[in-house]
């Protein structure tokens, strides 16, 4: 069996688009701080653990990955930062999915939408308008290999929206 989570990076400061700041490089606002760590306690709850996280170079992605870090639902000699994940194109995520070692049953994906939402719907058999910043889904397949579960159909497991747990 393989397992995905697919975690969209937590709202990044959007006011700092006047100052020239690449895409790459916006970071969290406090509003995402606070969702990541929020969501981190969602992590530890569902007792889910990864074999490798995959995260998006972008520093809105590092940031989340910052606050979900906990080694007991991640390796810490097991998370990669990807150059390939800094996309918003579904087809170009699948492609990394299909390379993933098939050692990895369970992995993280950290990274941005409309890429993640696209996957989800494709992968869990899921309608899904759009995957909530610091949201995550997790999809589950029977397939023994990468390439495989990119073909079939699996079934989304659990997720979790910061809206549902916020007081």
């Amino acid at each position: 069996m393989k397992e995905i989570l697919f975690i969209r990076h937590a709202k990044s400061d959007q006011t700092l688009w006047h100052t020239g700041i690449r895409d790459i490089e916006r970071p969290l606002n406090e509003r995402g701080r606070k969702d990541a760590a929020l969501m981190h306690k969602v992590l530890l709850k569902e007792n889910w653990k990864a074999d490798a996280v995959f995260c998006s170079m972008a520093q809105r992605t590092r940031e989340t990955l910052d606050l979900l870090k906990d080694a007991r639902w991640i390796n810490p000699l097991q998370v990669f930062f990807e150059t390939d994940l800094y996309t918003f194109d579904a087809r170009e995520v699948m492609s990394f999915i299909r390379h993933v070692p098939n050692d990895y049953s369970r992995i993280a994906l950290i990274g941005h939408n409309p890429a993640l939402t696209d996957v989800v719907e494709k992968l869990g058999n899921f309608r899904l308008d759009n995957l909530p910043t610091a949201g995550m889904v997790c999809v589950g397949s029977n397939e023994e290999n990468w390439d495989d579960f990119i073909h079939k159909k699996g079934a989304v497991l659990w997720k979790a929206y910061p809206s549902e747990y916020r007081k």
